[in-house]
């Protein structure tokens, strides 16, 4: 009776470990899921952001920004670019510094408990399986979970960073176009002026210079 007993015992605390072993699996899904949901929703914002960058520099949107007393003119687009690699860099800290610590935390004690069980259990392996086959090979450099999670926000926070630049470059190039094309037709039309029939001509002096009868300043509105 005693060895039986013993046996019952076993198996019970068998069956409790396993099912403490379940439910560690159950906690690192939850956190990969944490995971997942955060970089999907980043990535939401994100393009939301640059179709508005898009739509703001195709209509040349700026903001008047007063520093120190002065007047900026700054890119609509290049500060939603802005903001978007801010936030970025904010979705980047919470997935990486603060759910995936809890995540490692989740399978390196469901390691601990597949160390305990596998004399018992050798099919018990699965936290160890998933670990062994994660790592994978970039260029012949071998990137775990952190490098591949650094590499993604890495790539994106960098294209937002070089795209804000750019479109506020572009911008401003596009604004000294407009304003030396637009003083080239204001002195257009002042000569055009000059040049006009209905002007007074004083006796005696030289026929081929004209006079205007009035200044008139042109500018066209911006």
């Amino acid at each position: 009776m005693r060895p039986m007993g013993r046996n019952k015992k076993k198996e019970a605390n068998a069956e409790q470990e396993l099912k403490i072993w379940e439910k560690t699996i159950e906690v690192q899904m939850h956190f990969n899921e944490l995971q997942m949901k955060i970089r999907n929703f980043s990535i939401l914002v994100v393009s939301a952001l640059v179709g508005a960058s898009g739509v703001a520099l195709k209509e040349h949107i700026q903001v008047d920004v007063v520093v120190l007393g002065l007047h900026v003119y700054i890119s609509l687009a290049s500060m939603l670019l802005a903001v978007s690699a801010v936030m970025w860099l904010a979705f980047f800290f919470m997935d990486h510094f603060w759910y995936y610590p809890l995540l490692v935390g989740a399978v390196n004690h469901g390691l601990n408990i597949e160390k305990a069980l596998v004399g018992r259990l050798p099919e018990i392996g699965l936290t160890k399986a998933i670990g062994d086959a994660s790592p994978g090979a970039l260029f012949g450099i071998t990137l775990r979970s952190r490098q591949k999670s650094f590499v993604f926000y890495g790539a994106i926070f960098f294209s937002l960073t070089l795209l804000a630049i750019v479109t506020g470059q572009s911008v401003r190039g596009d604004q000294i176009e407009k304003n030396g094309s637009g003083k080239a037709r204001e002195n257009k039309v002042v000569m055009d002026e000059y040049k006009s029939p209905n002007v007074k001509v004083n006796p005696g002096a030289d026929p081929q210079k004209k006079l205007p009868v009035e200044t008139i300043n042109v500018r066209k509105s911006s």
